[in-house]
């Protein structure tokens, strides 16, 4: 017992002394699904485990928490929730806007963040609890609070999908062009494309049948070359792409969200294709990871002759007069500079989206991919 008169108080204020000692999955530690709510406070007597399953509080109080640490991850989830049920999605762009606005004249000091925080999370309780029957539910008679974070980290925290697989630089916002021609990705593209569909330069719509905006489709980048457990990756989302005749793709994609790989599986005669299940990292990892990434960034810088030398460290450079941004481009840039050259060039990168791929599928696990291996 935390303290000898825990016993007499009541439940509602055993649930506050509890709740400065609680913690959710994934609180303590972003790959930690457990917490004292889960593992630990039920095993401690039969009363606080009747407390913990039947308070509001305890997983309404993790939420606001959760909201305040991670604002990009649980903070927009509880928004898209109460979102949902806020209007028709025809002007959902300006309720955003809206909604955004409120909430940053709020946040002008600490306590109005966590006053406004309140409120959401809030909102979003009394949207899921006005649901229909068969939204919001899982397995298990659920506090309203507990089904919000359920309902969070199934459909937002996770993200399960199909994975590329390439070494290569992902910066969130910044645009990756790749050719796709291996039949796995083929089928990837394939399946993500399906019930899209583009204009005739490849931009996708995003409006529904019924003028509902839906999300770009999206899948895994194995930016760092490596599927396993608790291996870093990235969720790219597919912006344009133009698919040729024969499945091969032109794309170009643009990094949401860093993430680490929970589950790998390796889809049965899909030729190496895998799917897997994925945790989003929270704001310090993901600026760990892209402070990396652009530390290490090799870049082909121009001399007089116009070859390139990688023998800089540096954050730009160019080749032939050309910004390039990794020695991949620089390749590119080099060739299609070229008298009479450009062949090669547009042989590798497609020449569809008129510039050079951030790499290009150029050796995955040990394959050999077509044109030559430039793979390490």
């Amino acid at each position: 017992m935390p303290f000898p008169q825990f016993n007499q108080l009541n439940d509602e204020l055993c649930a506050y002394v509890l709740s400065f000692a609680s913690s959710a999955p994934f609180e303590v530690a972003e790959l930690r699904p457990s917490g004292t709510l889960t593992h630990e406070f039920p095993l401690l007597s039969k009363r606080i485990r009747n407390i913990v399953r039947s308070s509001n509080t305890l997983w309404k109080e993790a939420l606001i928490r959760l909201c305040i640490k991670e604002t990009d991850i649980w903070k927009s989830a509880v928004m898209s929730i109460v979102l949902s049920r806020s209007a028709a999605a025809a002007s959902r762009g300006p309720i955003i806007m809206q909604h955004q606005q409120e909430t940053d004249e709020a946040e002008k000091s600490p306590l109005d963040a966590l006053n406004a925080t309140k409120e959401l999370v809030e909102k979003a309780c009394n949207v899921v609890r006005d649901a229909p029957a068969n939204e919001y539910q899982f397995e298990g008679a659920l506090t309203i609070p507990e089904r919000v974070f359920r309902y969070i980290v199934s459909c937002h925290l996770r993200f399960s999908a199909p994975a590329f697989i390439m070494p290569g630089e992902a910066i969130r916002g910044q645009e990756i062009i790749l050719h796709f021609f291996e039949p796995r990705y083929r089928l990837l593209i394939r399946e993500v494309m399906e019930g899209y569909t583009t204009d005739q330069e490849g931009n996708l719509s995003v409006v529904g049948g019924n003028e509902e905006l839906r999300p770009y489709p999206s899948f895994v980048y194995a930016c760092h070359g490596t599927l396993a457990p608790r291996s870093p990756a990235c969720i790219v989302e597919l912006r344009r792409c133009i698919i040729l005749p024969d499945g091969r793709a032109d794309v170009m994609l643009v990094p949401c969200a860093h993430v680490y790989i929970e589950t790998v599986n390796e889809r049965p005669n899909s030729g190496g294709l895998f799917d897997v299940r994925s945790i989003r990292m929270g704001k310090m990892a993901t600026e760990v990871v892209e402070t990396g990434m652009q530390r290490h960034r090799r870049n082909w810088i121009n001399n007089q002759t116009g070859m390139g030398e990688e023998n800089y460290w540096v954050e730009g450079g160019t080749v032939n007069g050309r910004r390039v941004r990794g020695s991949i481009h620089a390749i590119m840039a080099f060739l299609d500079a070229r008298p009479g050259g450009g062949g090669e060039a547009a042989h590798l990168h497609g020449g569809n989206f008129g510039g050079p791929p951030q790499g290009g599928n150029f050796g995955n696990f040990g394959d050999q991919p077509e044109g030559g291996n430039f793979g390490p």
